[in-house]
């Protein structure tokens, strides 16, 4: 059990420095936080176990401390990574992230893609309907064709879509899609009204 944790504590370790040295965003586990989570509250529950005044409790606070600090860190280089990916276009593998690196990943592509929305309605002096009417006008998918070779990636349903091959076509939420146009991905399919009426 203890070598267990201690290749987990000199993995965390490793991941850091790989990350911190490394331009890229690099590929973790899906679960990976999860298990650190798990480490971490083994070691809160050995250290509330014995003498707090012991050599052993000692020694394990201070790896609490620094498991607690070094995977702060790995989460704070990886979400600079992931916003600055997002800010410059940069499609993200999906193999990379973990399951919240997913998330943070979805929720700032849908902000930034809301606000560069917002703004160019402003700036080309677009009056807004009120948000209820805008909301039924948008419709929930749309059809888009490939450009450019794209990873899998997580819509704002938080399904997985892709990855995608040039000239593939695919329905995607709304918000997904209309990023993708804009970012030169893809193209949007027009689809013609059904004309046997």
């Amino acid at each position: 059990m203890q070598s267990e944790k201690q290749s987990l504590y000199e993995d965390l370790l490793h991941r850091l420095r790989e990350e911190n040295s490394n331009k890229q965003l690099n590929a973790l586990p899906r679960e990976y936080y999860r298990r650190i989570g798990e480490y971490i509250g083994e070691l809160r529950k050995l250290l509330q176990e014995i003498d707090q005044k012991s050599t052993k409790a000692i020694l394990l606070s201070k790896e609490l401390q620094q498991t607690r600090r070094i995977a702060q860190d790995l989460i704070a280089e990886r979400r600079r990574k992931i916003i600055r990916s997002v800010m410059e276009k940069k499609a993200i593998s999906l193999e990379n992230l973990t399951v919240e690196d997913e998330v943070l990943y979805s929720s700032v592509l849908s902000a930034i893609s809301s606000f560069n929305e917002e703004i160019r309605r402003s700036v080309e002096g677009i009056i807004e309907k009120n948000d209820e009417t805008r909301r039924e006008e948008t419709p929930k998918r749309i059809l888009v064709r490939f450009l450019r070779e794209i990873p899998a990636i997580i819509g704002l349903d938080m399904r997985t879509y892709g990855p995608f091959k040039i000239e593939d076509i695919a329905t995607l939420p709304a918000e997904n899609a209309m990023t993708l146009v804009r970012q030169g991905f893809a193209v949007k399919v027009e689809v013609p009204e059904d004309e046997s009426s």
